[in-house]
């Protein structure tokens, strides 16, 4: 357990944009994804906003997205890089089965056979990874809610540091703006309404947050251990110090409102990068701009951080919530934020925070300044908590 893991690549599509460095300029310049949709008709829906692709002419269909931009964040994350991997570990939307029949249904052209090859999509894309990116193993789908992409990266990193893999692709991609995704977190009154003012729906941690917006994304990051990546020559963008999860077991959507399991997840990941509260730099929180996952996210944070004054930041102010895709989104711009030392802000905040020692970084407040430690939250239904902490990368 003594292999350190260390991220050789990093790839990223999103709302903002379709590559790490123009996502990472408009989150930097605190732009917003979010949009009024026009993909398909909102009549009678409550919520008719989301941070989603506009460009369907170059993807095709809903099913198409999710592909091509599963190839297109690999491809940018190993560039030139044709070695393969000896594993890969990936995450789909949950609501995949809906994706084929809803685009049938609007398409005259479609087959009715089409309705049936969703059922065997996750097995046929799992095979074009492995044959593209020469996975020496099958590639492993994983699920645990909108933890998933985050529950990718843990896997990785346990294989590795116990010496199982040397080199692991991990990617996750999410296409989930459809009728049926928003009318079903709208029956669950989790969905912002704002929509005469997309741009300032998302607005984690503030007072006047009404409910999160559904965003789509697509992520890949390469995991090696040290001594491989040095072997290779590969350039090294961050480590990835420690991991840990745990599970509520609560309620099939909610968390716990007592927040222990979540403080159970985040402590455990700092001990497990062999780290003391003062060492982490921010918080990459999870911060889905919900009342109630927000409450105790930040109230988690201000009991770990007693006595500290512990910056927090967002990226779901911007890119909205990118349901499955969105740990692995979170985090490509977690290395990001150790490689520039930046924190990156969080919009629309109103400075309402009820907790004086959660500092919500701001457009206003970003500044240059070393980023060591970030700790990065990610939660789903049913309880799934996931904390990772990515560190500077220092050479053994």
């Amino acid at each position: 357990m003594k292999n350190k893991v260390v991220i050789t690549g990093i790839g990223v599509s999103t709302g903002l944009g379709h590559t790490v460095e123009h996502c990472w300029q408009e989150l930097n310049s605190g732009m917003s994804a979010v949009k009024i949709i026009d993909r398909f008709d909102t009549s009678g829906m409550k919520t008719n906003i989301a941070a989603y692709y506009r460009d369907n002419a170059v993807f095709g269909t809903p099913r198409g997205i999710l592909e091509q931009l599963l190839e297109k964040v690999v491809d940018e994350a190993i560039a030139e890089d044709d070695e393969g991997f000896d594993r890969c570990y990936y995450s789909l939307p949950n609501g995949l089965y809906d994706i084929e029949p809803r685009f049938a249904a609007d398409n005259a052209e479609s087959k009715v056979e089409d309705h049936f090859s969703t059922f065997f999509y996750e097995s046929n894309l799992a095979a074009r990874i492995l044959e593209k990116y020469q996975i020496r193993d099958y590639p492993v789908l994983v699920s645990t809610a909108c933890a998933s992409s985050a529950s990718t990266l843990q896997m990785a990193y346990n294989a590795i540091k116990s010496g199982l893999a040397n080199r692991i692709l991990v990617i996750a991609s999410d296409c989930s703006v459809s009728r049926e995704t928003i009318t079903k977190f709208s029956n669950l009154s989790a969905l912002s309404t704002r929509n005469d003012s997309p741009e300032t729906a998302s607005r984690p941690f503030s007072a006047s947050r009404d409910g999160f917006v559904i965003g789509e994304g697509a992520g890949a990051i390469v995991l090696e251990s040290e001594a491989y990546a040095q072997k290779h020559g590969r350039k090294i963008c961050a480590e990835l110090a420690g991991c840990a999860s745990t599970t509520d077991n609560y309620h099939r959507t909610r968390s716990n409102p007592k927040g222990h399991k979540i403080l159970d997840a985040m402590s455990s990941a700092i001990k497990a990068a062999n780290l003391e509260l003062e060492d982490i730099t921010f918080v990459n929180a999870h911060g889905t701009s919900t009342p109630e996952n927000d409450k105790l996210e930040s109230d988690t944070l201000s009991d770990l951080f007693q006595g500290f004054s512990i910056p927090v930041t967002s990226i779901k102010s911007m890119t909205g919530h990118c349901l499955n895709a969105s740990g692995i989104v979170q985090n490509v711009f977690s290395v990001k934020s150790i490689m520039q030392d930046v924190i990156p802000p969080t919009i629309n905040y109103d400075g309402t925070c009820e907790h004086k020692n959660i500092v919500v970084v701001t457009p206003q407040s970003v500044r240059q300044r070393t980023v060591n430690h970030i700790l990065s939250n990610s939660f789903g239904f049913g309880g799934q908590n996931v904390s990772l902490v990515f560190s500077k990368y220092m050479s053994s």
